[in-house]
C-alpha cells in the first residue's frame, strides 16, 4: 500500500468546483442535490456520495472589505481509516492502490463513517 499526498495551491483556487466534479466523475458517484440555504456553499460536508467539497469562507476587513478564502476538503484515504472500522455493514474497503473506497450497495446510511472521520 502506497503513501500518497494530494497537494493543491490554495492561493490559486477560484472555487470553480472543478475538483468536485472530477472526483464525482472519476469515482462514478451520483449527484447529490441539497436544498439552497442562501449561500454559495453547495455541500455542507463530505459523505458517502461526495468525497470532495470546496468550503467558502467569507471574512470582512475594515480596510480591504469582503475577502473570500476557499478551502478544498476531501477524503484523505487514510492508511488505517476510521470509517472502515466503524461501518457496521463493511461498506468501506481498501483498494490495491491504497484508496479507501465505498460500496453503496452495502451502505445503510447510518453516517457512522462521517462521525468517525478525523478530517
Amino acid at each position: 500500500m502506497a503513501n500518497m499526498a494530494n497537494m493543491y495551491d490554495v492561493s490559486k483556487c477560484t472555487a470553480c468546483r472543478g475538483c468536485q466534479v472530477a472526483c464525482k466523475d472519476w469515482n462514478q458517484l451520483p449527484a447529490v442535490i441539497e436544498p439552497f440555504k442562501g449561500n454559495y456553499q453547495t455541500h455542507e460536508d463530505t459523505n458517502g456520495d461526495t468525497f470532495t467539497i470546496v468550503n467558502f469562507i467569507e471574512s470582512e476587513d475594515a480596510i480591504t472589505g469582503v475577502h473570500w478564502n476557499f478551502l478544498k476538503r476531501q477524503c484523505m484515504h487514510c492508511l488505517d481509516p476510521a470509517c472502515m472500522k466503524v461501518c457496521p455493514q463493511g461498506a468501506y474497503y481498501k483498494s490495491e492502490s491504497g484508496a479507501t473506497l465505498h460500496d453503496p450497495d452495502k451502505c445503510i446510511g447510518c453516517q457512522y463513517c462521517t462521525y468517525a472521520c478525523p478530517f
